[in-house]
């Protein structure tokens, strides 16, 4: 996402809104590769997941599955949408998809369907990709010069390496209790770290 902005907002400043767009499409392709790499990736690692993470099913991490192409996509979306420095439709994103999760959550718990409240996720990101697509969509795009396509991969080394290291410092610790813990104390543990 921040690879993106950080090459939108350089097209946006530098030529226009589409031709920052087709920097988008072409941007798109690839993370479209990378995400189902991921998901193969995610596939291959399914059964042995729930013993790590003391669960006796598999359907929890199978329903969380299709994050990985939805959630990069998203990302790519409201990178290009920061990039070209529409925040209201980011802000639209965010609350689009907060709602849609507590909306799915709420359904799902009231009509006995609590395990599979997992779908909560991937389904609220792609309620927030449609509601950004639809935003998008409205811009024509322009082809952009090679040289102007090129993947910026120092922005992009140093970018993954703070997300990385923000993810480590704020959600490593609950992968870890969760697989020490029993459930019960490790939702105790999320609780507390989430206050």
């Amino acid at each position: 996402s921040s690879t993106v902005t950080h090459q939108a907002a350089y097209l946006f400043g530098k030529y226009s809104k589409e031709i920052a767009k087709g920097y988008l499409e072409h941007a798109t392709k690839y993370i479209l590769f990378f995400s189902i790499a991921l998901t193969l990736l995610w596939i291959f690692l399914v059964p042995f997941l729930p013993k790590f993470f003391q669960i006796d099913s598999t359907l929890p991490f199978i329903l969380f599955t299709p994050i990985w192409v939805i959630g990069l996509l998203s990302a790519n979306y409201s990178g290009y949408l920061k990039g070209i420095l529409s925040f209201g439709v980011i802000g639209v994103m965010a609350v689009t998809e907060a709602f849609a999760k507590l909306a799915v959550a709420w359904f799902l718990v009231n009509t006995g369907y609590q395990n599979l409240v997992v779908i909560t996720i991937p389904l609220s990101v792609l309620i927030s990709l449609a509601v950004g697509w639809i935003f998008i969509r409205k811009t024509r795009s322009e082809p952009i010069a090679i040289e102007e396509s090129k993947f910026n991969k120092p922005f992009f080394t140093a970018s993954s390496l703070n997300g990385i290291s923000a993810i480590a410092l704020f959600g490593a610790d609950i992968i870890l209790a969760k697989h020490f813990l029993s459930p019960y104390e490790a939702g105790q543990y999320s609780i507390l770290s989430l206050i």
